[in-house]
């Protein structure tokens, strides 16, 4: 035997060569049609479209600097999945392709470096607990999304943004009086969605701002998410005691416009920890969750992820809260990516 070259399975083998030519720095080898090779020193890589394997497959790359490779790769806009870390075996970091399939590179560990969190395939974050063990610290995203939120100047505007990428018409919501604002809804998968809000020229203006900054936004974009959780008041308690207040809950409620009233709990969502990164925690209690009525308007939510500034900062303060999200280093940012009537596009 002289060398391996791993087969990774792409949806479009197009675009992912554009992705590791332009944002991994690889060079094309050669080109068969529906199936390549791409290298990069002595790594080589095939991607072949549609065969061959499953999206989501993992390789490990010795390279000479995770640090440098890391700041490059960020430059060129790659999506860092997770930061170069300190394991007993290397120095490593987790580089994600638009497919799934994730690259780690890794180089020397630091010398007597304290061990760093792992994030495994699930998006399971597991903080070390000595030299060699790790236990899980953070769930995924995808356990407590309840929904996504996303802001417009109006409602009509924002329901029309997302028509207009995804195909799929937002359903009308309901209004919100202690806030002066509605909104329209679009389902996202078993129990969650995404929300359009935006401020309601028929309700008397709020005796202070709006919430999610609607009344400085220009254009629509995603503005923070949600979180389900059962222990709602333990999780604010616990992560204001970590350094991260989520402010006091407080009572929600609106009427669907079938008439069936909806009522809810939520940590104060003009907090908005991290730039609106961390979400606002939310309990239905026994109302219908608006999820359930959205079956025939839908989309699937296939990544949800975010940049900013001071990533490390943004992960410590969504561990506090116990969850995680995928974070690279860039303006503030959230982007789900979603698979609707005009195939798949990102909301951001």
């Amino acid at each position: 035997m002289h060398a391996a070259a791993p087969i990774l399975r792409v949806a479009d083998v197009r675009a992912a060569l554009r992705y590791y030519i332009g944002a991994l720095g690889f060079a094309l080898d050669w080109d068969a049609g529906d199936m390549v090779s791409v290298g990069r020193g002595d790594c080589h890589l095939m991607l072949v479209q549609g065969d061959q394997g499953r999206p989501g497959s993992w390789v490990w790359i010795g390279v000479g600097d995770a640090d440098a490779l890391h700041d490059e790769l960020l430059a060129r806009g790659a999506f860092i999945r997770h930061p170069p870390q300190d394991y007993y075996w290397a120095r490593e970091m987790q580089v994600a392709d638009p497919d799934g399939n994730v690259l780690r590179c890794g180089s020397e560990p630091r010398p007597d470096a304290a061990p760093g969190a792992w994030l495994d395939m699930h998006g399971h974050r597991w903080r070390p607990t000595g030299v060699d063990g790790h236990v899980r610290s953070a769930e995924w995203f995808r356990p407590h999304l309840d929904h996504l939120v996303l802001g417009a100047p109006s409602l009509d505007e924002g329901v029309a943004h997302v028509e207009r990428l995804t195909g799929m018409r937002a359903r009308a919501g309901g209004r919100h009086p202690q806030w002066g604002t509605h909104n329209a809804l679009i389902g996202l998968g078993v129990g969650a969605y995404l929300e359009i809000i935006a401020p309601d020229p028929s309700l008397p203006p709020p005796p202070g701002p709006r919430p999610f900054g609607l009344d400085a936004l220009t254009a629509p974009r995603l503005v923070t998410w949600a979180a389900r959780v059962p222990d709602l008041d333990a999780r604010a308690e616990r992560a204001a005691a970590l350094g991260v207040p989520l402010g006091a809950p407080i009572e929600g409620r609106r009427v669907r416009d079938d008439g069936v009233p909806l009522a809810w709990r939520l940590t104060d969502p003009a907090v908005a920890p991290c730039d609106g990164l961390v979400p606002f925690l939310i309990d239905w209690g026994a109302s219908p969750h608006p999820s359930a009525s959205l079956t025939e308007a839908s989309l699937d939510l296939v990544a949800f992820e975010a940049s900013h500034p001071e990533e490390a900062r943004a992960w410590d303060a969504l561990e506090a809260v116990g969850l995680v999200l995928p974070i690279r280093r860039g303006p503030v940012t959230l982007r789900a990516k979603v698979v609707g009537p005009r195939g798949q596009v990102v909301l951001g």
